[in-house]
């Protein structure tokens, strides 16, 4: 049984506002070393395992490393976290694909290969967080 054209769309239509809602909150917040700021003002911290447990958890710095790279500050986004790159490619590679389904150019061969890789730099990004995470923990 085919699923139906119109919840695939409606589903394309959710992916890509929900990627292109995070990628335009993080132009228009800004990151230091230590906080996120919206308008100059710093927004409070929103992690409740670094409250809890000592150390920070493995995304810790993840969305401090989406702003930055949103703002192209590469050296900022990969010390602050490893997997900020794979996050906003995940993102980007989304973006593209949703909405070339949603222009009906996105059923060709040439395009099939972008949720695979999506997926793949997710899985990518939550490993690093992963290692990222022990390694401090180690050291």
């Amino acid at each position: 049984m085919r699923p139906d054209v119109r919840s695939i769309q409606w589903n394309d239509i959710r992916v890509l506002a929900l990627g292109l809602a995070v990628l335009s909150a993080g132009l228009l917040l800004d990151t230091d070393a230590d906080r996120v700021s919206l308008g100059g003002r710093a927004l409070p911290g929103s992690c409740v395992w670094s409250s809890v447990c000592d150390g920070g958890c493995p995304g810790c710095g993840l969305t401090r490393s989406v702003v930055a790279l949103c703002h192209l500050r590469w050296r900022q986004s990969l010390s602050l976290h490893p997997a900020g790159g794979l996050i906003v490619a995940a993102i980007l590679l989304e973006i593209s694909y949703r909405l070339s389904r949603l222009l009906g150019r996105g059923d060709g061969v040439r395009l099939r290969w972008i949720p695979s890789a999506s997926r793949a730099a997710m899985v990518a990004a939550l490993a690093l967080s992963a290692a990222s995470w022990l390694l401090r923990r180690i050291s």
